[in-house]
């Protein structure tokens, strides 16, 4: 008896030092992970689709890859509530990290792919046998226009960016074994072993970690494009066309930060001694059960509870009001980001290194402001569950009028001469140039050229052509002229306020998620949500990738598909489509929030775990405390109903 009671004592003493803080501190850093590679991923997008030649359709479906983990991840949700948690979150930090190494594996395996685009061919071009090069002029009569000779390096580079689609798939569907049980089981993990006063806080502060996470992502995304593929220098700087950036870099590190994250997992017990409130009664009646685990018995009688239970979630209206309005959200946003760097370097004429900084000080770093205070406020204002509500409606108003606003920020279309600009008339006619060969340039006249070929130029000397007939016979540059273009900036003061308004409302919506199912179905409810939003915004990235395909000017060429990477984009098109559908679907969401707050009216659940009235209440009192929610009976009539006195809070 004294070394059992020797025994609970270490335990407690343990849990003082190893207890809900330090999961919560994990689990951050698993959110964080995860967060930094959604946009760390969108940050190398187009640098992805030029290194392998994917179109923007073939990366969009790249991104849905994991999601088809989710079915079985609800089941496994529904079964492992009563398993331990954080040894869980162990298994699923280590798979993720093998997913980002996966990630990477293409680049040790092929190596760079630095000197395989004109302008590194030019560079190294020398006097002698600039004649055969397809960037000169080269008068003749007439011929084919289109010179995409397939040698067998062409076909080889083709096989290998195969190979490597073929790995990203499978590192996807790592990621989305790794990710399945975060939302499912992690934070009815924190609702189960925090009290109520910090539960508001820990979800605030995992939110804002899991919201911080694509601002790293997009710095991260920065920082490495400005280094060369193969990290040495090779002549061609970022701001030309074929420049390729060290894109894999980013892995490893976030390898290394998902597996530093899951040791402290290991220590973790499986339940924590909790402040005794409203919702350990039902626990009392289980303890037995849950100290041995997830046992023969509970897992018979959860097969045999799994149809009632969702029956009860899918005849929610207030839970079945929230996921739409999440499907609408993620099927936007989903969509929407992933190209949102993209749209900004296209549209605006800036670097990838700048487009990433600008997506990931307007939107995302607006989130994560907004989500701390989200987590702040929730828990230390009071309001009644129709109150929270309305201001959610209020705030997406405010959204939607920020997001439309992106329609008006107009930037001019990339003028390039023998794209889509005549020039300096027929100058280069005779020049028999490649059609298909884009190699852009800046000529002193400051027009852009498809190639040097296409602005007459005949010579190259250290470098640099000259003689270019349509340029009045002088020189030309490396890259695109500068044009930048100013609306960028008012771009994204709107975005960081549809951002910061959106994710204020993060902490207080998850509440309501938990709140508004029984206590049993808490985990299955979530893993039902996550199904069907994910179900929802499967296609999502494929059809904002198909809008941005659409507005394509100019294909890379390709042995053995047409489907392959854009160099050059309709700018108005692509704006004009891309805001249309976001715009849309914000329209939806706002009206699935208003059926909510219609439906909080009437709903029974407590928003807020009840105040204690005294330090001394006993076991008989917690018995008579309030469920979390009222379930009707077949006949309709509640089983349990809430007094009118008591009203739901935050």
């Amino acid at each position: 008896m004294e070394n059992q009671k020797e025994t609970k004592n270490s335990a407690k003493c343990m849990e003082k030092y190893i207890g809900i803080k330090l999961f919560v501190a994990a689990l951050s850093i698993y959110a964080l992970g995860t967060g930094t590679f959604s946009s760390y991923y969108s940050s190398i997008l187009t640098t992805l689709e030029k290194r392998f030649g994917f179109s923007s359709s073939t990366t969009g479906f790249l991104m849905t890859v994991d999601n088809y983990i989710y079915f079985p991840g609800i089941i496994f949700s529904h079964f492992a509530r009563r398993s331990h948690t954080p040894r869980i979150f162990f298994g699923s930090s280590i798979a993720v990290a093998i997913s980002m190494l996966l990630w990477a594996t293409p680049f040790f395996i092929y190596g760079s792919k630095g000197g395989f685009n004109p302008e590194f061919s030019a560079k190294n071009t020398t006097q002698d046998n600039s004649s055969e090069s397809t960037l000169f002029c080269r008068m003749g009569p007439a011929g084919n226009t289109t010179h995409m000779n397939c040698d067998s390096e062409d076909m080889k580079n083709e096989h290998e960016n195969k190979i490597a689609y073929s790995l990203f798939v499978v590192a996807q569907l790592f990621y989305g074994v790794g990710t399945c049980s975060f939302w499912t089981l992690g934070t009815t993990y924190i609702d189960d072993n925090a009290s109520r006063k910090d539960l508001s806080f820990f979800l605030g502060v995992l939110f804002t970690l899991k919201v911080i996470g694509p601002v790293v992502g997009y710095y991260m995304g920065a920082a490495v494009l400005l280094l060369p593929e193969d990290l040495t220098s090779n002549g061609i700087g970022p701001e030309e066309a074929g420049y390729i950036g060290a894109w894999w870099l980013g892995f490893p590190i976030m390898a290394l930060v998902m597996i530093l994250g899951a040791i402290p997992m290991l220590m973790i017990p499986r339940k924590m001694e909790v402040e005794k409130s409203y919702k350990d009664v039902d626990d009392d009646n289980d303890d037995a059960d849950d100290e041995n685990g997830l046992s023969l018995r509970n897992a018979v009688t959860d097969i045999k509870d799994l149809p009632k239970s969702l029956l009860r979630i899918l005849l929610n209206p207030v839970f079945m009001g929230l996921t739409c309005s999440i499907c609408f959200f993620v099927f936007w946003i989903s969509g929407y980001s992933a190209f949102q760097p993209k749209y900004i370097q296209e549209h605006f004429n800036v670097s990838a290194t700048t487009a990433n900084v600008l997506t990931g000080s307007m939107g995302a770093l607006a989130g994560a402001v907004g989500s701390f205070i989200s987590g702040v406020g929730a828990s230390r204002f009071k309001a009644t569950k129709t109150r929270v509500m309305r201001i959610i409606v209020y705030n997406m108003v405010i959204v939607l009028i920020a997001s439309a606003s992106s329609l008006a920020f107009i930037c001019p279309q990339t003028e390039i001469v023998g794209l889509n600009e005549r020039g300096n008339g027929t100058c280069s006619e005779d020049c028999n140039c490649d059609d298909s060969a884009y190699s852009p340039v800046c000529g002193d006249d400051n027009l852009n050229y498809m190639s040097a070929c296409h602005a007459g130029c005949t010579a190259l000397n250290n470098g640099t052509y000259d003689n270019c007939q349509c340029t009045g016979g002088g020189t030309v540059t490396f890259g695109l002229c500068s044009a930048f273009c100013n609306m960028a900036i008012p771009y994204a003061i709107m975005a960081f306020i549809a951002s910061f308004f959106h994710t204020l409302q993060e902490v207080p919506l998850y509440r309501i998620q938990l709140r508004c199912v029984a206590k049993d179905d808490r985990a299955l409810s979530i893993g039902i949500m996550n199904f069907i939003i994910f179900l929802t915004a499967l296609p999502s990235p494929v059809v904002f990738g198909v809008v941005v395909d659409s507005a394509c000017l100019l294909q890379m060429s390709s042995c053995s598909s047409t489907d392959s990477a854009c160099w050059v984009y309709a700018t108005d098109p692509m704006r004009f489509k891309l805001h249309i559908l976001m715009v849309a679907f914000l329209i939806l969401e706002i009206i699935s929030f208003i059926f909510m707050w219609y439906k909080c009216k009437s709903a029974d659940f407590l928003y807020d775990d009840p105040e204690p009235e005294s330090e001394t209440k006993t076991k008989g009192d917690l018995e008579t405390a309030q469920p979390l929610m009222t379930i009707k009976d077949q006949k309709g009539d509640l089983e349990t109903v809430l007094p009118k006195k008591n009203q739901s809070t935050l």
